[in-house]
């Protein structure tokens, strides 16, 4: 992906008011052209929020503490249970000092640590709360998608879990819990026998989020894709009949008894 490519992308997004999230089911700072990416972003007024795993931090302290406006990094617990889950020694270390470096230069970033509560994980929340604080960022949890059938829901306290997250929302009222969650929406959300369904409920992020992968290929959220932005109009790719047919079906599905299809990640939840 060369610059003039780059520009070419960016050039599609003119004129449209939104903030691009740089995310993805890889991790985005490994990109060959991430530099060049939030630089040229960012050169042309966009607002940009990166997600990361934190690994990259400080090879790109400098480009990130420019042009993002918003960090989210990814920590799951202390570091020998972070490590243990992204199955990589050092892992946690690595990101705790680059996500020093890039506050180092930016105090003000728009930061937040982001925990996704697993089996193994979930005991160590208050500690993660503590560990935000400690560096002076926001700190969030995310409660793990589950689909009818995960085997290792099983591993979870319920009752234990429902008491610390209660606890937390007591003690720090401003720290995030995605989806928020009832005791008893806990419960049933964590019943691994049935798929968990908030109806009434629209899926509202099919309607405010596009995704263009690095190849410019503009994709929904059954992976189809919707067309390809080095090519066509991205005006034309979110009016199309395809893009259009989908969010009938999207909406329709949300709202029925059944509620969205098992393959939904339950993203719009968060």
């Amino acid at each position: 992906m060369d610059y003039f490519y780059l520009k070419r992308i960016n050039w599609f997004f003119r004129g449209i008011n939104h903030f691009v999230r740089l995310v993805g089911s890889g991790e985005p700072t490994v990109h060959p052209d991430f530099a060049s990416v939030i630089q040229i972003f960012h050169d042309e007024g966009h607002r940009l929020k990166l997600i990361t795993n934190g690994q990259l931090l400080s090879k790109y302290r400098e480009e990130i503490s420019a042009n993002l406006d918003a960090l989210i990094v990814s920590v799951h617990g202390d570091e020998q249970t972070h490590d243990l889950l992204v199955r990589r020694t050092g892992s946690y270390y690595r990101l705790m000092h680059g996500l020093e470096d890039v506050l180092g230069i930016n105090p003000k970033m728009d930061t937040t640590l982001h925990f996704v509560i697993t089996p193994e994980n979930y005991h160590q929340m208050g500690t993660h709360v503590g560990i935000a604080k400690k560096i002076g960022v926001k700190a969030r949890f995310q409660h793990l998608a589950f689909t009818a059938g995960d085997i290792n829901s099983g591993k979870f306290d319920l009752d234990l879990l429902k008491e610390m997250v209660l606890e937390i929302k007591a003690m720090y009222p401003e720290v995030r819990f995605v989806p928020e969650l009832t005791s008893e929406q806990i419960d049933s959300y964590y019943d691994t026998s049935n798929h968990y369904i908030r109806n009434p409920h629209g899926c509202h992020r099919i309607l405010t989020d596009l995704a263009v992968r690095y190849d410019g290929k503009v994709i929904m959220c059954d992976n189809k894709c919707l067309g390809d932005i080095t090519n066509q109009s991205i005006i034309d790719i979110i009016s199309g009949e395809q893009r259009r047919q989908h969010l009938i079906n999207r909406t329709e599905q949300a709202h029925s008894p059944e509620g969205l299809p098992l393959s939904c990640s339950r993203c719009c939840y968060n």
